[in-house]
């Protein structure tokens, strides 16, 4: 059985000094169960975390300089685990100047192996639900 806690980092990139992506971050850190199998999940986790924020600092700034309202940018998981599996489903929410997107991923692990067995993946884009000009 594996001890799941919550890494959260907030952070809020500027361009001269004008707040212009803001990030919230949740990630699981996982530890007990299978040390090499945790050490394994935990990593991949952690790898995540710093590719949001590098990709953050490289895309999103440069696009979101000037802008009157910052991008956002939010992460949140839940995880569950039953039948030898560990499953991790994030939600990454993300606002790009009205533009907003949700997407939602479940990482299956094995909790033996700490092996990533499968993703689940599914988008929403809201701006499907806005009234369409006509």
């Amino acid at each position: 059985m594996f001890d799941v806690k919550t890494r959260e980092f907030e952070a809020t990139l500027d361009h001269d000094g004008i707040p212009a992506v803001r990030m919230t971050l949740a990630l699981p850190v996982i530890s007990g169960g299978r040390p090499r199998a945790a050490r394994r999940i935990d990593a991949f986790y952690r790898h995540m975390e710093l590719a949001i924020v590098s990709h953050a600092r490289r895309a999103l700034l440069p696009r979101a300089a000037g802008l009157f309202e910052p991008y956002r940018v939010k992460l949140t998981f839940t995880f569950e685990e039953s039948d030898g599996e560990l499953r991790v489903a994030r939600v990454l929410y993300a606002d790009f100047g009205g533009d907003e997107t949700e997407h939602r991923l479940t990482d299956v692990w094995d909790v033996k192996s700490g092996l990533l067995t499968r993703q689940l993946s599914e988008e929403v884009s809201y701006l499907q639900y806005l009234p369409q000009a006509r």
